[in-house]
C-alpha cells in the first residue's frame, strides 16, 4: 500500500505539504482543515503506524504547557495525530544562520532560549502520574515563533522514568547556542570556557555529568543555575524579535560589487521641465543639411522626383582553392581517455550510513554519548550531533523601493525617446 501523498483527507484535514522524513515510520505534514468549519485552520500532522504515534498521542494528551504543542485529534483508524501548527524556526536554523548574521545569537538571548526549554522539561517531568520524560531533544525539535515564544516538539520518543536523563541533552543544547555552532564543531570553544568562562563551564559539566547522580537532582536546580547566570552577565534578551530578524537580514553587496547609492523618490525622478512634443517646423529644421559654404543660404524646397529601380548584377565569385589533406598525421586530435574510476572509492551514500545508524540509536545511547561530550571535553566525540540537516534555503530577494523606482524612470525615458524618434520620421 502506497503512503500518504498530497490531497489525501485525515478526518477533517488534507495533506498539504510534506515536512521531513527523518522519523522511522513516522512522516510529518502540514495539513488544513477542509471541512469549513474552521476558517484556514492548518495542523502539523503525524502519520505513521506502530507504537510511536500511540506514545506520541499518549504524551501530548498528559503535557499541559504553554511551551508545548496543543494536542488537536488522534485518528487511529488512519494511524495520525494532529497537533498546533507552529511557525517561525527551529534552533538547528537559527544556529546554523548565526555565523553569518552577527548578533542574531547574542548570549543573553542564547540563555534565554535555554531557559524556556528547561522550563519545558521541568513541566514534562512533574506530569501527573509518572514523568514524561523527553529523551531525544535535538535543535530541530525546539522551535521560536514570531511573537518569540519557544516549543518544545518531538515527545513521546523514549520509555525513560528519570528526569535527570534530559540533562546532558539539555547542556549540548546550550553548547550550540552559545557556541553558535554544532556541538560536534564546538570542541575548541568548549576548551577555552575552562578558563575563560568557568560560570558557564560549572553548569554544563554538571549538566553532563556521566554519572547520573552527580547531575543536578531536579530541574529546579539546573533552572535556579542558568537565571543566576543570566543574571550575572546583565544582559538584554532579544527573543521578541528574533524571527523578524532571521527572516530578514542585512544583505551586503560581494567585496568585488561597488556599493549602490540610493535613488530619490519618484517624485524627483518625474520632476523637472515638461517634455512637449517638437513642432513641424521643429522637425523641418532639425532634418536641414548645412551647405558647405560659410555664408548661409535661405531653404528651399526642392521637389524631389520618384525614385528609379536599378538592376544590379553580382559577379560570381571566384572559386575557393581546395585543401589538400596534411601529409603526417602529427597534429590530429585524439579524445583523451576518461579518468580510471577506482572501485575502492566509497560513494557519498555510502560516507552517510555511520551518521544514518547513529540517528536511529536507542535513548540510552544517546543520552550517555550526550554526557561524554560534555564531561570530557578534550576528547569530544564528533558523531555525537547527528542532526545533520542544513539551512532552507533563502526565498529570492524582493524589490526594494529604490530600485522600483529606478526602473520606472527608464521605462519613462525609453517612452519619451521612442515618441520623440516616431515623431521626426513621421
Amino acid at each position: 500500500m502506497s503512503g500518504p501523498r498530497v490531497g489525501d483527507r485525515i478526518g477533517p484535514f488534507a495533506l498539504r505539504k510534506r515536512l521531513d522524513t527523518r522519523d522511522s515510520g513516522v512522516q510529518t505534514w502540514r495539513a488544513e482543515r477542509v471541512d469549513g468549519k474552521l476558517l484556514s485552520q492548518a495542523v502539523a500532522m503525524r502519520v505513521g503506524q506502530g507504537d510511536a504515534l500511540r506514545a506520541e498521542y499518549e504524551a501530548l494528551r498528559a503535557l499541559d504547557d504553554p511551551r508545548v504543542p496543543r494536542l488537536v485529534g488522534y485518528y487511529a483508524g488512519q494511524g495520525a495525530l494532529a497537533m498546533q501548527w507552529i511557525e517561525g524556526a527551529t534552533l538547528r536554523e537559527l544556529v546554523d544562520a548565526a555565523p553569518d548574521r552577527p548578533g542574531l545569537l547574542d548570549r543573553a538571548t542564547a540563555l534565554d532560549l535555554a531557559v524556556e526549554v528547561a522550563q519545558a522539561l521541568r513541566a514534562a517531568h512533574a506530569a501527573s502520574g509518572a514523568p514524561i520524560v523527553h529523551g531525544g531533544l535535538r535543535p530541530r525539535h525546539v522551535r521560536v515563533d514570531p511573537e518569540g515564544e519557544v516549543w518544545v516538539l518531538g515527545w513521546g520518543r523514549t520509555g525513560g522514568t528519570d528526569p535527570r536523563e534530559d540533562q546532558p541533552l539539555l547542556g549540548a543544547l546550550l553548547v550550540e547556542l552559545v557556541t553558535q555552532k554544532p556541538l560536534k564543531d564546538a570542541g575548541d570553544d568548549l576548551k577555552r570556557m575552562v578558563t575563560e568562562d568557568p560560570a558557564l563551564m560549572r553548569i554544563l559539566r554538571k549538566l553532563g555529568h556521566a554519572d547520573p547522580e552527580q547531575r543536578y537532582l531536579s530541574d529546579a536546580g539546573a533552572l535556579k543555575a542558568l537565571h543566576t547566570l543570566a543574571r550575572e552577565d546583565g544582559g538584554a534578551s532579544s527573543r521578541a524579535d528574533l524571527i523578524g530578524r532571521w527572516k530578514a537580514p542585512e544583505r551586503a553587496l560581494p567585496p568585488s560589487m561597488p556599493s549602490l547609492q540610493p535613488m530619490p523618490p519618484m517624485s524627483q525622478v518625474v520632476a523637472g521641465p515638461t517634455l512637449e512634443p517638437p513642432t513641424t517646423e521643429q522637425v523641418a529644421l532639425a532634418s536641414m543639411v548645412e551647405p558647405a559654404t560659410d555664408t548661409p543660404s535661405p531653404v528651399q524646397l526642392v521637389e524631389v522626383a520618384p525614385a528609379t529601380t536599378y538592376s544590379l548584377e553580382m559577379p560570381t565569385p571566384p572559386e575557393l582553392p581546395v585543401m589538400a589533406p596534411p601529409e603526417s598525421d602529427e597534429h590530429e586530435v585524439t579524445e583523451e581517455e576518461p579518468a580510471a574510476v577506482t572501485p575502492d572509492d566509497p560513494a557519498p551514500e555510502d560516507l552517510t550510513e555511520p551518521i544514518a545508524a547513529e540517528a536511529l540509536s536507542a535513548h540510552d545511547t544517546t543520552e550517555r554519548m550526550a554526557a561524554e561530550a560534555l564531561e570530557g571535553i578534550h576528547t569530544l566525540d564528533p558523531t555525537l550531533e547527528v542532526d545533520d540537516d542544513g539551512p532552507e534555503p533563502e526565498p529570492p530577494r524582493a524589490w526594494t523601493q529604490a530600485e522600483q523606482a529606478a526602473l520606472a524612470a527608464v521605462a519613462l525615458f525609453a517612452l519619451v525617446a521612442a515618441w520623440v524618434l516616431y515623431r521626426g520620421f513621421a
